[in-house]
């Protein structure tokens, strides 16, 4: 690809939704369309290919079967974001972030004078993306926590190493996004109920007292108080809307079943989204379609076999 980037992260998104609108239209339409409001076409087009957001295909412009479901542009924008910095085509995209290390203020990097002038080009489109901001006082660029996760989870065997420091900076992150994920859930169930106060007042924040429940949040169906709704929160990115689901929560979700959901809020601009929520009832079930959910393994619990832990011990 070109080392030129001459759009911004509006630019793309705007490429997206006309594509989106005029799915049926031939390249020029979209082209016409785009160039109203933006310029270069040609290479945030082909930024967008090179993202596997979109594909050409008979002179027309396919949208991936991911982005097809999306309704809010403000998604779209995170949407970009988050598929660039899982690339596996932008390398030096990753290597950049690796070089980022744990401050209060997030993840840092101070580059010198050659580092500047040779990564200007990938950092100038980390800064238009908004993936990576310049803090004038200090000289540093600054990029979240979550974005280093994500590029450290897919670097290379020669880039695992991870400071106690960054460890605790994107496990506090996490927590952070969890817990506001989990209240604005709590507002959206109060709010859902609204017509039956009774109910509203019973619903309980599980997670504050029993963290193995396998579940957040005990709310209702809004005509029974016989029939609870069991609610598993979920704050994901909206490029795949992956999630880490616990052995416990498994158990809860397959013991409960239709009464189990999975909250699933994408994560824009640093804040959960409801309106852009996926909300799954009976998970054990229908996550187990592979056509639409990829399910993997992500460890092992290991343990001496009873039999040999006295000779292990010395106890034989």
């Amino acid at each position: 690809m070109s080392r030129s980037y001459p759009f911004n992260v509006r630019d793309l998104a705007h490429l997206l939704e006309e594509s989106f609108a005029y799915k049926d239209e031939p390249v020029e339409f979209i082209r016409n369309r785009y160039e109203k409001y933006a310029k270069n076409f040609d290479e945030a087009l082909e930024f967008l290919v090179a993202l596997k957001l979109v594909r050409q295909k008979d002179n027309s412009v396919i949208v991936s079967r991911r982005l097809r479901k999306i309704e809010h542009p403000t998604t779209l924008e995170q949407v970009i974001k988050d598929a660039l910095i899982r690339s596996h085509t932008f390398t030096d995209v990753h290597q950049l972030i690796l070089k980022f290390q744990p401050e209060g203020i997030g993840f840092v990097y101070s580059p010198s004078r050659s580092e500047r002038f040779a990564e200007s080009h990938i950092r100038n489109l980390l800064i238009s993306l908004g993936i990576v901001r310049y803090e004038r006082d200090a000289d540093v660029y600054i990029l979240d926590s979550h974005d280093y996760e994500v590029v450290f989870s897919l670097a290379g065997s020669s880039h695992k190493k991870l400071s106690l420091k960054a460890l605790h900076a994107i496990q506090t992150r996490n927590e952070k996004i969890g817990g506001m994920a989990e209240e604005i859930v709590l507002g959206f169930e109060k709010e859902r109920l609204i017509d039956h106060p009774d109910l509203a007042n019973r619903i309980a924040y599980t997670a504050e007292l029993d963290v193995t429940a396998g579940y957040d949040i005990e709310s209702f169906e809004a005509s029974t108080d016989i029939t609870k709704r069991f609610i598993e929160v979920k704050a994901v990115s909206p490029y795949d809307f992956g999630f880490e689901w616990s052995i416990g929560e498994v158990r809860a979700a397959k013991y409960l079943q239709k009464q189990y959901f999975l909250y699933l809020l994408p994560v824009i601009n640093g804040i959960p989204s409801i309106k852009d929520a996926v909300v799954i009832q009976n998970p054990a079930e229908k996550l187990a379609d592979r056509k639409k959910w990829d399910m993997r393994v992500s460890g092992y619990s290991v343990s001496l076999n009873s039999s040999k832990i006295a000779m292990y011990l010395d106890l034989a």
